[in-house]
This record gives C-alpha cells, sequence and structure tokens, in this order.
C-alpha cells in the first residue's frame, strides 16, 4: 500500500491541480469558465508546447477529433480518455 493519502476529491487536496484546455479551436472559454468554477482546480489556456509542462491535465475541446486521439492513445497505452 502506498504511503500517499488517498484523496476523496479533488477539493480534498492540499494543493490544486493545474488544469490546461487546448485554446485554438472549439469551445474553450467555456471549459475555462467550467473549470473556474470547482473547487481545488487551476485552469489555464494552453498556447503553445511549453505550456504542456506545468500541467496536471488537458481538456481538448472538440467532437471527432478527440475520438481519435482516444482511440490512438488506447492503442498505444500512453493515455487514458475518459
Amino acid at each position: 500500500m502506498s504511503s500517499k493519502t488517498k484523496i476523496e476529491s479533488i477539493s480534498d487536496a492540499e494543493t490544486p491541480i493545474t488544469v490546461g484546455v487546448l485554446a485554438l479551436q472549439g469551445a474553450f472559454r467555456e471549459h475555462i469558465a467550467h473549470l473556474y468554477r470547482l473547487p481545488g482546480v487551476k485552469s489555464v489556456e494552453v498556447r503553445n508546447k511549453e505550456q504542456l509542462a506545468d500541467l496536471d491535465g488537458l481538456v481538448i475541446p472538440g467532437g471527432t477529433f478527440l475520438i481519435a486521439i482516444c482511440y490512438a492513445a488506447a492503442d498505444s497505452n500512453n493515455a487514458r480518455c475518459i
């Protein structure tokens, strides 16, 4: 068993998580606004690859394109799509 304390929800975390929203297409402003309302979450607009280094997660607005990424990630076992 891990020595880390189990976090039941994001709001239980000692430090906020940082979630980026890819701000190149789609409804990224709406995603940012929704994340802003969540306790324990700091949201940022991502416009270049250098910004990815400091993120705990990334939202990619879109539809069909996102599905394609999820299938590719599942095949490579490098990422998880929810």
